[in-house]
């Protein structure tokens, strides 16, 4: 009789357990960008490492986050075109580390200054075909983006302003992969009419 005592009792605690845990991960934030009470997913990321340019001591980043639905082909190990239809954002970001994006805070800069911890352009697309390059397009005229790391997972929170005057929020936490273009500068890939894939 002890012994079944024991054996609920620990078979309580383990429900206990396991639903907190459940609640927990729950609770846990999505790959995804929020606009007009819309959930956009976010399962890709890339980032292009374009050095500095002449006016600037800081080191220029293209940062991309992709939704499943685009298809990124490479040829030689560089970006060749993408594929398919989905969402997307992208940030042109200014660090003080020539090798990587540095972890902080990096706050939107209309006068294009190319400070280290601003960037100077992000916008994106909805249910964008790269195939008939019909969609939904925007851009973001104010806000910030903050940058953590852990080892090889990134995680990117973005509370931003589109041109509009509307919200855009977003999360990815994940690997992203990386891509020196310092010697071959701007990609002309583009995701949307005006928004490239810097």
């Amino acid at each position: 009789m002890k012994n079944l005592s024991k054996i609920l009792i620990g078979a309580f605690i383990l429900g206990i357990f396991f639903v907190g845990c459940k609640k927990d991960d729950d609770d846990a934030p999505k790959n995804q960008m929020t606009y007009n009470e819309t959930e956009y997913d976010l399962s890709q990321g890339f980032l292009e490492n374009y050095g500095t340019w002449d006016r600037s001591e800081a080191y220029n980043f293209g940062l991309v986050l992709l939704s499943s639905g685009f298809i990124v082909h490479e040829i030689d190990g560089e970006i060749d075109s993408l594929s398919g239809t989905g969402h997307g954002i992208v940030f042109d970001i200014y660090t003080s580390n020539p090798d990587k994006l540095e972890i902080g805070d990096y706050t939107y800069d209309s006068n294009s200054t190319e400070n280290a911890g601003t960037f100077d352009y992000a916008g994106g697309v909805f249910n964008y075909s790269m195939l008939t390059e019909d969609g939904e397009e925007f851009e973001i005229n104010g806000g910030k983006l903050k940058v953590v790391q852990n080892g090889d997972i990134y995680e990117l929170n973005f509370d931003c302003t589109t041109e509009e005057g509307k919200p855009i929020t977003g999360f990815y936490k994940g690997s992203i992969k990386y891509y020196d273009m310092r010697d071959n500068k701007k990609s002309s890939k583009q995701i949307g009419k005006g928004n490239y894939l810097n």
